[in-house]
């Protein structure tokens, strides 16, 4: 008998540490090809470089406060770019902090950041840090780095 309970409360325990899936990709900064012309008009007399982040919720759960960390100054706004309303209308761009906060990821709802750098910050510029409320908690964990990556990854808690 006390066998049986050790393993029902081991099947438990492995439930609740089934990780949440979430398919992210990051593609490092790579030097944009615009105009002259563009840049004159904008007046920006540097190199224009972008990297961009990307995540979709493949779990059946949401995910609350998302918050995207990032580790430089940046020299222009990022983008956000969703097909979800629910995602564009509740962002905020926190540049004091270095950091991105969603109100909530709901299943199946995906968003892409872009990141706009010049050319002397696109040295300094490294993959963001995801997580939820808490910022200890990563929603996908930082030894996944890799220098172009386009990969499902999963958490749990």
């Amino acid at each position: 008998m006390k066998e049986l309970i050790s393993l029902i409360s081991g099947f438990f325990k492995l439930i609740g540490l089934t990780p949440h899936a979430i398919h992210y990709s990051y593609v490092p900064p790579l030097p944009q090809i615009v105009p002259d012309i563009a840049l004159k008009k904008t007046h920006i007399n540097r190199e224009l470089w972008s990297s961009t982040l990307g995540v979709k919720n493949l779990s059946g759960r949401s995910f609350q406060s998302i918050r995207i960390k990032f580790f430089c100054e940046l020299p222009y706004e990022p983008s956000l770019q969703s097909d979800y309303p629910s995602i564009t209308s509740a962002w905020e761009y926190d540049k004091a902090n270095r950091e991105i906060r969603i109100k909530q990821l709901d299943p199946s709802e995906s968003f892409y950041i872009a990141f706009f750098l010049d050319d002397q910050t696109q040295n300094k510029f490294q993959e963001p840090s995801i997580g939820d409320s808490a910022p200890s908690r990563p929603l996908i964990p930082i030894e996944l780095g890799h220098p172009i990556r386009l990969k499902s990854a999963t958490y749990s808690d």
